[in-house]
Order: C-alpha cells, then structure tokens, then sequence
C-alpha cells in the first residue's frame, strides 16, 4: 500500500466499518451541498485510486446515482451500512474499480437524494453551481492532501450517470457552467428521457463525446436508439470495451447495448468505462 493510501485509509467513512476495499476514500461535508443529508453523512466521497500520481494529468470522473443512492455504499465493496441502523446495502465497488485501472483519474461521488427513489438534481440544476461544488472540493483535497495534492487541479471531467442519475448529469451538463473541461458523459442505462438534449449537448462541440449503454427492451432502450437516430448514427453491436473504443474515437455520440443486469452495469463496466474516457 502506497504512503497516501495509508493516510487515507485512517479517514473512515461514517458507519462504514467494513470500507477496507476503499482505502483511498475521502469524505468531505461541503458547505455547497446538492440535497439534505443526514448530520453524520458525506456530501461526497473522492476517491484516490492506489495507482493515482499527483505529478501526471489528470481526469476528475463524477459519478452520479439513481433512485435510493448512498455514495458510501457505490464506492466500497461487500455488505456497506448508510445508516446507522441495518440493513447493509451491497457495494457496487467503484473504487475498488478504479484501483483496476492505470489511467490517472480522481473520482468524485456527490451525495444526491438521501435513501430515497427520487432523481431530482437539486441544487445542480443552478446556474453555476457544480462548478462551485467542485471548486469547494479541490480547497478541501488540497488542505487534506497536502504534498500529495496536484498541483494543477483545472483538468477535464467526465460524468457518469447510473439510473436516474441522468437529471442531475443534463443538469450538470446545461448550468453546472464547467466549460470545455466538461467533455464526456456516460449514462449507463440512464438514458429514461430527453434524447434531445442530450444530443444537443454532443453536437454542440466537435470535442464532446457522449455514450449511453442499455439494457433490455424499455424505455432506455427506445431512447437510446432515438438518440443515435437523432445522431444519425448506427448503434454500436455490443458494450464491449473493443468495440466501444474506436467508435468512441471516431464518433461524438456511441450508443450499445449491454446483456448486463440494470445495476450489474456500474457493478461489471465501470472500470471498462474509464479505460475508455481516461485513454
């Protein structure tokens, strides 16, 4: 285990004792929260991959959930509590993910609604106001990281929106006021509306890159072939990382499908997701 990883793993996070798969986790209460939470619970956990060199470049990778999140329970492994009170959710290992993978990325997971099935952005839908939520965490980052910290922190970010986390990620996307540091999204079965926009976002600027996977035959599906239709694209044939990459390349705008399970998506393709956009 690297130095700050051992820092890091000293930062438990509140009613986590069994976070030992997200040593690198760091939990933060900022002042520019999205939604109420409880007293004892993070606004957002940053996670620090084991392999993360703060003398490289670097991409910020948002994670943004659906309906009943807890970002405790996405970044660590096995049985996770959010509440003080059972029952334990299962992790969807996003660090552990992360560890996996060699490309240098600090990934960033905000707290939306508490527990709830609600996907409303709350205050991401302000002009202006992921930028100062991401600015308040890098002054938090660096006071934490000391001489771990990057001394450039002004690096391009990707969103990543699971389920219903595609409000917050259109949200983000259209007053979040990140500029052209915002140049990818992926929703991962998270396409349940406004196709439209989503284009409108891609094809805004030659340098953006949007893929939406789905799954089954629903709603995710139908707007994910409508977003290639507006695309004028043809859907790639499957999710796997060696055909997603030179469409992705070539393309602003990728849609797959996926044989995987609804949350088997961020559980299984996560890691495969920031080879993709970190490369």
């Amino acid at each position: 285990m690297t130095p700050l990883a051992i820092v890091l793993a000293a930062m438990s996070i509140a009613y986590s004792p069994t976070l030992t798969s997200a040593q690198g986790a760091i939990r933060l209460r900022l002042e520019h929260a999205s939604h109420p939470i409880p007293p004892a619970a993070a606004t957002v956990i940053v996670y620090v991959p084991q392999r993360f060199d703060p003398a490289r470049d670097f991409r910020w990778i948002i994670f943004l959930h659906g309906y009943g999140g807890c970002a405790t329970a996405l970044v660590g492994s096995g049985g996770m509590a959010c509440a003080p009170d059972p029952p334990l959710r299962r992790g969807f290992g996003l660090g552990p993910q992360a560890d996996r993978v060699s490309h240098n990325v600090l990934l960033v997971v905000p707290q939306l609604t508490w527990l709830e099935r609600d996907g409303d952005p709350g205050r991401f839908d302000e002009d202006g106001f992921a930028r100062a939520f991401l600015n308040e965490a890098v002054e938090r980052l660096r006071s934490t990281l000391g001489a771990g910290a990057p001394t450039d922190w002004n690096m391009p970010v990707t969103l990543v929106a699971h389920s219903a986390g595609f409000q917050t990620t259109l949200a983000i996307a259209v007053h979040g006021d990140l500029g052209s540091r915002l140049d990818s999204i992926v929703l991962l079965d998270a396409l349940y509306g406004r196709a439209h926009q989503f284009a409108a976002w891609a094809a805004s600027d030659p340098q953006r890159r949007l893929l939406s996977i789905y799954t089954g035959r629903g709603t995710t599906r139908r707007q994910s072939l409508l977003l290639a239709r507006m695309s004028e694209i043809a859907p790639t044939r499957s999710a796997s990382l060696a055909l997603l990459r030179p469409a992705f390349e070539q393309q602003r705008v990728v849609v797959a499908p996926s044989l995987l399970g609804h949350e088997q998506l961020a559980r299984e393709l996560f890691s495969d997701m920031l080879r993709l956009v970190a490369e």
